[in-house]
């Protein structure tokens, strides 16, 4: 059976989600590149939200510790790829095929 959600409903979830998801666990991460060797603190970086947070860390407050910034827009650019194929993969699968 397939899923059918409101459009209102689907606008809500990308309201609230991105902020609250950014608080959680990008900002409140110190990214001290040299001192990151849990695993959960690895396990956090498959996450693309890290990323985007570091991104405006970086740009708004410099002067306290984050990501590189080459490392940024490189893991960002590695997430676009990856979900750039798969919506693609998806797309001709459904729409074309």
């Amino acid at each position: 059976m397939p899923l059918s959600i409101r459009t209102e409903d689907l606008c809500k979830v990308f309201k609230s989600a991105p902020p609250a998801a950014t608080m959680a666990g990008a900002f409140s991460l110190s990214r001290a590149p040299a001192r990151a060797t849990g695993k959960k603190e690895k396990a956090v970086l498959v996450n693309p939200v890290v990323y985007s947070s570091e991104g405006l860390r970086s740009a708004l407050v410099p002067q306290f510790p984050h990501l590189s910034i080459a490392a940024i827009l490189g893991a960002l650019a590695g997430f676009d790829q990856v979900f750039l194929t798969l919506g693609l993969c998806q797309f001709r699968r459904k729409a074309v095929h």
